[in-house]
């Protein structure tokens, strides 16, 4: 009897520990996503009662135009993610060397991720400007003439630039330990047997770290296809199809459109779908490159 009441008294802790996380859960994540479901099929401003339209919402989310143009512009931002994969990487690399000041140059990669994100996009955004932004100031004195930054041929250039210089810091970060823990011996064995720097890289250094590299390429597709505040602050709040990702458009609808809540509903589930089947996909497809032995 009295083990029976002291495990009720674990687990009523138990239970007790747990349940901040649950209720969150249930009322930020669970209760959300299934209201959502409910209101992609009506007509709903949030000042009546939702009216049942059927699957007429999800007919028109295929039929905008203006959307999958704003899927394509955060595809075309996404290139980042390998991009500054592979240049962390590089730099992992040779901050992993014994060279006076390593320690100094990854603190410095490493401040973009302490640093407010709307304040360093308005940092960008003085230095992307034209007549008397940083680049442009330096261009005219160079002799050249500057582009236009922010307009519609160099804007997504722009940004990825952008997540290039912010996107370093966390992923040297994770690569230089990674790379570290790599046996010395392993290289020592197969310089012994004459491999050269392509073989080592590819037989030793990127099967090893492909668990981390796998890592920080879904959770940095995840976060960038999400993307919304740096798109919003450089463009000034003023989107065009240019400038227009998802999650703004989606948001636009529950504003500034007139609070068509079920359409934007509709808009966030087809683009979550999306995101579901990419991870999906990306998980299925590891065992042919990501070594965790």
């Amino acid at each position: 009897m009295k083990l029976k009441t002291r495990n009720l008294k674990e687990y009523c802790w138990g239970y007790a520990f747990v349940a901040p996380l649950i209720i969150g859960l249930i009322l930020f994540l669970l209760y959300p996503l299934v209201s959502a479901v409910v209101y992609s099929f009506s007509d709903y401003d949030l000042f009546h009662k939702p009216e049942f339209v059927g699957f007429a919402n999800y007919a028109n989310v295929f039929k905008d135009a203006v959307f999958w143009k704003s899927f394509k512009n955060i595809l075309l931002y996404s290139l980042s993610v390998p991009v500054t994969i592979f240049v962390s990487l590089i730099l992992s690399v040779v901050m992993n060397q014994d060279l006076k000041g390593m320690k100094t140059y990854r603190l410095i990669y490493f401040i973009p991720m302490v640093c407010s994100s709307v304040a360093v996009m308005f940092i960008w955004k003085w230095m992307y400007a034209p007549y008397y932004g940083l680049l442009d100031s330096f261009f005219t004195k160079m002799g050249w003439k500057a582009p236009l930054f922010l307009d519609k041929d160099h804007f997504i250039g722009s940004m990825v630039t952008i997540a290039l210089w912010g996107g370093l810091g966390g992923r040297i970060l994770l690569f230089t330990p990674t790379l570290r823990n790599i046996s010395s011996s392993l290289y020592e064995a197969a310089r012994l047997d004459g491999a050269g720097w392509w073989q080592i890289f590819f037989r030793i250094t990127f099967p090893s770290i492909s668990p981390i590299t796998f890592y920080l390429f879904i959770t940095g597709m995840t976060g960038v296809l999400q993307e919304f505040t740096n798109f919003n602050v450089i463009s000034g709040g003023v989107f065009s199809e240019t400038t227009i990702v998802p999650v703004w458009y989606i948001y636009l609808y529950t504003g500034e459109y007139g609070y068509q809540f079920g359409y934007a509903s509709a808009l966030g589930i087809v683009y979550g779908l999306v995101l579901t089947v990419f991870v999906i996909i990306n998980f299925m497809a590891q065992k042919w490159w990501v070594k965790y032995d």
